[in-house]
């Protein structure tokens, strides 16, 4: 299990995704065909800024002892640099485990240009960015933002009103 300790989130497959691990005050979603990549460059600008930005993601599986690897693309919009492997036992058996690749030391730019990626329906991976403060997931349908600081998320939400999904808001 890989968690991500600041935000209480556990990063494996077989889990739910990161924004129905934690109650909608400390989450927001955006349906990323709704956003304009304006919207998306500002929303990336509001919640990373300077920080230091690090990620993790799914990049392939070990099945009967041999290596399989999903072509993500990550490395055609993201330089592969500061990079670590991390083998997960999945659904406790030893013949199966995850591979996860973790990222170090990336920029605003780096995320937008993945989530542009993923907007032009490029293949996506299982693949979250966070900082000290907030946590990303993207996937081909929506952005999830999560936080444990429910002032950042009410930041959020009234900055962009209009655009973020309000379907499991109460949930």
């Amino acid at each position: 299990m890989v968690e991500l300790k600041n935000l209480n989130i556990d990063f494996t497959p077989n889990k739910e995704t990161p924004y129905f691990q934690t109650n909608h005050h400390k989450r927001i979603r955006f349906i990323l065909d709704k956003l304009t990549l304006k919207n998306l460059k500002s929303i990336l600008e509001k919640i990373f800024k300077t920080k230091s930005i690090q990620t993790i993601f799914i990049s392939g599986y070990i099945f009967q002892n041999k290596n399989i690897y999903v072509k993500t693309g990550i490395g055609k919009v993201i330089q592969l640099k500061n990079w670590q492997e991390i083998t997960e036992n999945l659904y406790h058996t030893p013949d199966v485990r995850v591979i996860l690749t973790k990222l170090k030391k990336l920029n605003c730019t780096d995320i937008y240009n993945y989530c542009f990626s993923i907007k032009k329906g490029n293949p996506e991976s299982y693949i979250v960015f966070y900082s000290d403060d907030f946590l990303l997931y993207i996937n081909a349908d929506v952005i999830d933002i999560i936080s444990n600081n429910t002032e950042n998320i009410q930041m959020l939400k009234k900055a962009f009103k209009p655009l973020y999904n309000t379907y499991y808001e109460h949930n």
